[in-house]
């Protein structure tokens, strides 16, 4: 299947520096990363194209989170990216940040963001410009209670249906895996 981009080009990603395709979501993922950067994160701590394998009974897929940072090493931003309305974003955004561990999560759709608390769903800000600068991040899960196996099954199942059976028939930034390939 064709891939459902329009690609414009090539360009070179602000984080890693390698040569990307340049089409419309990238060019809003790498307006995040700039934002992030202006935000006061080194570029060590923000991670990209970060791969998770989701689970659903049987079935295996690789879906790709945009950015995770990790000051200190703690994983205490995740930032999920989509076209269209942020409300999409809020649920599946949710179960990636919780699996991830972060703290927060930014649902974005490249124009406006909003900030929620990952374990409550809570708003804390509207807006892109309102990217909390490291400094004010709260403290990563650590002291909490880990994620049940039930959480994380429920997480990986919203995921999975957000994601992956709700995904473009010809987008290929969804993996389906055999059982085998695990």
């Amino acid at each position: 299947m064709g891939k459902h981009h329009l690609v414009l080009g090539s360009m070179q990603d602000i984080l890693s520096g390698e040569t990307i395709e340049d089409n419309h979501d990238n060019r809003y993922r790498q307006k995040l990363a700039a934002r992030l950067l202006e935000a006061g994160y080194k570029r060590q701590e923000i991670r990209s194209n970060i791969p998770l394998i989701l689970k659903c009974d049987e079935k295996r897929a690789r879906i790709h989170l945009d950015f995770l940072v990790k000051p200190h090493g703690k994983a205490a931003l995740l930032v999920r990216y989509g076209p269209g309305s942020i409300v999409t974003r809020r649920t599946p955004g949710r179960a990636a940040a919780l699996l991830m561990d972060a703290a927060l999560l930014l649902a974005t759709n490249g124009e406006d963001a909003e900030l929620l608390e990952t374990r409550t769903g809570t708003l804390l800000s509207l807006g892109l410009d309102k990217i909390p600068p490291p400094d004010s991040l709260p403290p990563a899960h650590t002291c909490e209670q880990p994620l049940t196996p039930d959480m994380q099954e429920r997480c990986h199942r919203i995921l999975y249906a957000f994601e992956v059976n709700d995904a473009c028939p010809c987008d290929d930034a969804v993996c389906h895996l055999d059982t085998e390939e695990q």
